[in-house]
């Protein structure tokens, strides 16, 4: 009889049990890697513009898995009149900053976007929320968006903290 008593709580108490939720697809991870044939769009950070600015800044890592050499040809933003490819360059002692058409990434290689270095100049840059959008344009692996992490103003130090382009 204490069996039985048993056996029928147990019943009960699995039989009320909301049924296990089904597995649910991972939400898109702002900043997350993003790969595209042999490139892969890693670290992807903005910084906004500065009090009273309009530009903000883009870095990034390309990494290109492939055998053969791709360029970075331009890019492109739904929340940025204009993107371009920038480097600073060392003019006896003084940094200046110098538009690219394009940067080289090598086969089994990989391109920093970092401050003092390359960069995406962002103008009239207007992100909404933590994430901006931001097609890279590729010679051979094409268009690749990626979601660029927005960081706050004073995010601490880091790529998208760190406030030269």
């Amino acid at each position: 009889m204490h069996r039985l008593f048993v056996l029928a709580a147990l019943c009960l108490f699995v039989g009320c049990q909301p049924a296990p939720e089904a597995p649910q697809p991972p939400a898109a991870v702002v900043g997350a890697p993003v790969t595209a044939g042999a490139i892969t769009v890693e670290q992807a950070a903005a910084r906004p513009p500065l009090g009273g600015q309009t530009t903000g800044a883009g870095y990034f890592v390309i990494r290109n898995n492939g055998d053969a050499p791709d360029r970075l040809i331009g890019a492109a933003s739904p929340v940025a009149a204009t993107v371009e490819l920038h480097t600073h360059r060392d003019d006896s002692g003084v940094l200046r900053m110098e538009r690219l058409e394009a940067v080289d990434v090598p086969a089994h290689g990989a391109v920093v976007f970092a401050p003092r270095g390359l960069h995406l100049m962002l103008f009239d840059f207007r992100p909404a929320g933590d994430a901006a959008p931001v097609t890279l344009r590729f010679e051979k692996a094409g268009e690749v968006v990626v979601d660029f992490a927005v960081a706050p103003l004073g995010a601490g130090a880091g790529a998208a903290g760190d406030h030269d382009h």
